[in-house]
């Protein structure tokens, strides 16, 4: 057998894409840590949908039964107005048509939770908030506020929006006029958010709980500026998100210059509940017409609601050196269409499958920039379309002609037009493969049921054209398979 030493990656953020990338070097037999600056685990969120391009990926994981037992199918999605009025419904039948499988909204702890018991316990590392980075010729070494340090080949920072690793990694390529001008600007946001999640609610109380479909539905807000999307779970819950539409673009550094000028407390629990108290009367449609967001509220642990800033941003530069960026850290997409999770979980299959592809440790920077360059191809275009879809659909809940106009052409559009965009759209039919895993289940294959009929339904393909970072770890897996192979 090859005894080879494999790379040591360092992944900083236990989020989806950190958790999923330490799952899936895990399964590669390839050393890994994570460090989460978070003493525990904090139960925030609301849900996410799931379909097409993730559920092979938790079947190749031997997750997918898991992965069903904490989601719900779903089948459309309502639009209401602030009367309670039936504004249009969405139906999700062209997904599964084009993609071979239904699509289920999924509580987002419930998903952390599953992802984060495919860790071997030893390998998070809780309350590690990053300080400072030392590029050294035969690795890179991290320190911690707490004094310790780490060494290993690769950095990864999955860390979020406010990723203390591209913070580094920018100050140092800014030291050297090596950062472009549009990476050197602030996170810009024009909305931000409410989330919420209910304690387990009685199904004999409220009947929408004993449907097996998902209920999801989304109240626009004509007069008042704010979006409210609300889904059932398996675990008897409903989970919530308050989106307020803001007048102007800001960033995180203007609005903390502001606080500091007017003394406010801005994003601390008087905040929230400020935002609470001004939006509790939003109603729900449903039962008998009487219930508000308010009574949401009123449902759900006040340390499970969480106010954030919905930045909105695709970084030019991904990488440099042994350091490379995952999801919130490189992207930030609205939350319309629940795609950041998705895009994070994307990141994360490309970028195992080209660290399976290294040669022995000690790695040489040269290794790594080849690496993080085939995988910043592949990735950069994906975020950008994804950035420019949700913005897109979030017009749909804007205020005054504009979101009338696109509610009206969301509203008439045929379902036969809306399969033809969806069938051409790169999102719907790339399929996140992980090369040295077994297949998901073949049976199907194009244009047959089960798989679906759109392009997609061809392995790692977007567009016919297969993607790199599958094509080159199925081919260093296949070497490998002949090389350990003793006749």
């Amino acid at each position: 057998m090859n005894a080879e030493k494999k790379p040591t990656v360092m992944i900083v953020g236990a989020g989806l894409g950190g958790l999923l990338l330490g799952t899936l070097l895990h399964k590669a037999g390839i050393s890994f840590n994570i460090f989460e600056r978070s003493p525990t685990v904090k139960q925030l969120g609301s849900s996410i949908p799931i379909g097409g391009q993730i559920v092979p990926l938790f079947t190749q994981l031997g997750l997918d039964k898991d992965l069903l037992n904490i989601a719900k199918p779903l089948e459309e999605f309502r639009v209401y107005n602030e009367k309670r009025e039936l504004n249009y419904t969405l139906a999700f039948s062209d997904y599964e048509h084009l993609t071979g499988h239904k699509e289920y909204m999924v509580a987002r702890p419930a998903l952390y939770d599953l992802l984060i018991r495919q860790i071997p316990p030893e390998r998070i590392h809780r309350s590690k908030r990053m300080l400072t980075k030392l590029d050294a010729n035969d690795g890179i070494i991290i320190k911690m506020s707490d004094g310790s340090t780490y060494k290993g080949d690769i950095l990864v920072g999955a860390d979020g929006a406010c990723s203390t690793v591209r913070q580094r990694l920018f100050d140092r390529l800014k030291n050297e006029g090596k950062l472009c001008k549009g990476d050197r600007e602030h996170l810009p946001f024009r909305t931000v958010c409410l989330v919420g999640q209910t304690r387990a609610l009685d199904p004999m109380e409220f009947p929408q709980l004993q449907n097996s479909l998902c209920e999801f539905c989304a109240i626009l807000g004509d007069r008042r500026g704010y979006t409210l999307m609300i889904s059932t779970t398996p675990q008897n819950t409903v989970t919530w998100t308050l989106i307020r539409h803001l007048d102007k673009t800001s960033s995180a550094d203007v609005e903390i210059q502001r606080l500091k000028n007017t003394e406010n407390t801005g994003w601390g629990p008087l905040s929230v509940q400020a935002m609470c108290d001004e939006t509790r009367g939003i109603g729900i449609p449903g039962g008998n017409g009487a219930m508000n967001l308010g009574d949401l509220m009123d449902l759900t642990p006040k340390e499970l609601i969480s106010k954030v800033m919905l930045e909105e941003k695709v970084f030019e530069t991904w990488y440099s050196g042994r350091t490379v960026l995952l999801g919130d850290a490189v992207h930030k997409i609205n939350p319309a269409g629940g795609r950041a999770a998705k895009l994070a979980m994307l990141d994360a299959v490309a970028l195992a499958n080209l660290i399976y592809t290294l040669p022995s440790s000690p790695l040489s920077i040269e290794d790594t920039t080849t690496l993080f360059s085939t995988y910043w191809t592949e990735r950069y275009p994906a975020a950008l379309e994804e950035l420019q879809s949700s913005q897109l659909l979030s017009k749909t809940s804007e205020r005054g002609l504009l979101g009338a106009v696109t509610r009206f052409v969301t509203k008439t559009t045929p379902n036969r037009i809306w399969r033809q965009v969806f069938g051409v759209h790169s999102r719907i039919q790339v399929r996140p493969i992980v090369a040295y895993l077994p297949a998901p289940d073949e049976e199907g294959k194009e244009g047959k049921e089960g798989r679906g009929a759109g392009p997609g339904a061809i392995e790692g393909a977007v567009e016919g054209v297969v993607q790199s970072s599958y094509l080159k770890a199925r081919e260093v897996f296949e070497r490998r398979k002949w090389a350990d192979w003793e006749p």
